[in-house]
């Protein structure tokens, strides 16, 4: 069914709110939605077979939030027109057009503490009641977050990676971990060279593997690589010492640049060739993530 609508024209949005399980489906009970939903799931196939844009020229390059918030309340005519629609649908139970009215004022900038208070209250009460009426547990629980972060602001739950997961993890996994935390843009600009490591790890196993920091990105080759400039550096470690590197980086108050300059004070790790300070360079672009971040407000 949605191969077809796909095919008539219809968007992933479209597509979501006319698709319908046949009735010897839906009757049962294990077809309902109580963790994910089928307009949810229609969607994903959507944007799994045809992407993110829907062939209209108007979604082709929107403003990000911030941007269309504030020309919206504009053109709205400014936040207190916004507000009093966004009441009239909140009161006939529109609750859907309010969170998506409102949004447009909850990151518009330059709103007056008081106004926007107003908006933020109002969000939150329609996220609230979305939230309420949604049968699944994914949807409820999106809703209900939504509204606590624009009433008290983000409240992301903290989350340090333990032994068990460290330990669990491959080689080629600790070197991608590294790589997605790398702040590309700022290594880009300081490093016009790439800086590349040698790895040996003695053991429990012998294991090696080549690093190289290029364009801002930091790739990984099992072995020795080849095509990679010769290595700055040569690292020759256990991984018992790399497990604890990396629990010490995890720490609140740890990075990986200083537990890797720990473990070489203590003789867990050898470092040998022509730049020794090589590894801390490539470290020192390794960032943590913010389990903080805000989704429904600026």
């Amino acid at each position: 069914m949605l191969s077809r609508l796909i095919n008539t024209g219809s968007t992933g949005i479209e597509a979501a709110e006319d698709f319908e399980l046949p009735d010897t489906l839906a009757a049962h009970w294990y077809n309902r939605g109580y963790y994910g939903s089928v307009s949810h799931d229609v969607k994903a196939v959507y944007q799994r077979h045809i992407g993110w844009f829907d062939g209209n020229p108007a979604h082709l390059w929107t403003y990000p939030p911030t941007e269309a918030g504030r020309r919206y309340v504009e053109a709205i005519g400014g936040i207190d027109n916004l507000v009093a629609k966004a009441q009239v649908a909140y009161d006939e139970g529109d609750y859907r057009w309010v969170v998506e009215l409102v949004n447009h004022a909850v990151f518009a900038p330059g709103i007056p503490d008081d106004q926007a208070g107003r908006a933020k209250q109002l969000q939150a009460q329609a996220l609230t009641q979305l939230g309420y009426g949604a049968e699944n547990g994914t949807w409820r629980n999106f809703f209900l977050t939504g509204a606590k972060e624009v009433l008290d602001g983000p409240g992301g739950t903290p989350s340090q990676a333990g032994l068990d997961l460290i330990q669990s993890l491959s080689l080629d996994q600790v070197f991608d971990t590294l790589a997605q935390a790398i702040d590309g843009p700022k290594a880009a600009r300081e490093q016009r060279e790439p800086v590349a490591l040698q790895w040996h790890l003695t053991e429990p196993q012998q294991q090696a593997a080549t690093t190289t920091l290029r364009n801002g990105a930091l790739i990984h080759l099992a072995g020795v690589d080849v095509l990679a400039p010769k290595p700055q550096a040569t690292l020759t470690l256990t991984r018992n010492a790399l497990n604890k590197v990396l629990i010490k980086a995890a720490l609140p108050d740890g990075s990986l640049q200083a537990a890797f300059q720990s473990a070489v004070s203590d003789g867990e790790i050898t470092v040998t060739g022509d730049d020794p300070t090589a590894p801390a360079t490539v470290f020192g672009y390794v960032t943590k993530p913010d389990a903080n971040f805000a989704i429904v407000t600026p």
